[in-house]
């Protein structure tokens, strides 16, 4: 219950308990006289509502700062960096340009938070590159681009120095160790099999020329007749006297007759 100090409205009571509540850091309090701060204004006169209209907007701003750093605290929890984001923007616009006077206590509790929640932004954003170049050298090892992947690995640990600024990594500082020694390896392995490849090529390719070679000698050389029987070329030559009558048939058999009984 509020009691009515002398010449003081409600209105000015409430809103005097909720900056104590502030001052305090007893946030929920202060939360729970929001709507209270908000009926007793609107049962003001229209004279005095524009009398205490600024107090009643400051007031107000510094309960929804509070609750807008109370949800950017849980949206950080969050991989909503896009969300985070908008948080940001939205404390950064009420801290700076629309609160007046604020209690150190509570202006030390947002500034902290709304730091914190920054370096978490960036952190998120350092984790989200250092995810996306890997992947990026993921693809590269499958297609054998070790040379490639090599290539932006200095940047990857470039990103991997910034987020361990924030929070240190010691397991992922062994893999990325890992993938580097993985990478030169495969690297060296895939120029040593080109080199060997070329070598095999040149010695296919000189065996295959000295084949040919040989194959064309081969026939281009002519074929040498097979040696005629002689005694086939007896008869041979006996047919050709018959055929012109000098010889007579029965000379022929005789012939055979008595050279078969002779061997």
């Amino acid at each position: 219950m509020f009691f009515k100090k002398k010449n003081k409205l409600k209105f000015t009571l409430i809103k005097e308990a909720i900056d104590e509540n502030l001052k305090n850091r007893k946030f929920t309090m202060a939360l729970a006289l929001y709507s209270k701060l908000q009926e007793e204004y609107l049962n003001l006169g229209n004279e005095l509502r524009h009398i205490h209209y600024e107090d009643y907007q400051i007031t107000q701003n510094k309960l929804i700062l509070l609750m807008k750093v109370q949800e950017l605290i849980r949206v950080t929890k969050t991989d909503d960096i896009e969300a985070i984001n908008k948080k940001l923007t939205d404390v950064n616009d009420y801290l700076f340009h629309k609160i007046g006077e604020i209690p150190e206590r509570f202006y030390s509790y947002l500034q902290h938070n709304y730091s914190q929640a920054y370096k978490v932004y960036g952190h998120k954003i350092h984790k989200a590159e250092l995810s996306l170049l890997l992947e990026t050298i993921k693809t590269m090892i499958r297609e054998q681009n070790y040379d490639r992947a090599l290539s932006i690995f200095p940047e990857v640990m470039k990103i991997f120095n910034k987020t361990i600024a924030f929070k240190r990594n010691d397991e992922l500082a062994k893999e990325l160790s890992d993938l580097k020694a993985h990478l030169k390896m495969s690297l060296l392995k895939q120029h040593a099999y080109s080199e060997v490849s070329k070598v095999d090529e040149k010695t296919i390719k000189k065996l295959l020329r000295k084949k040919i070679k040989k194959v064309i000698e081969k026939k281009e050389k002519p074929i040498k007749k097979l040696p005629e029987d002689p005694e086939n070329k007896d008869i041979q030559d006996l047919k050709k006297l018959i055929k012109k009558n000098k010889i007579d048939d029965s000379t022929i058999q005789f012939e055979k007759v008595f050279n078969s009984k002779v061997l």
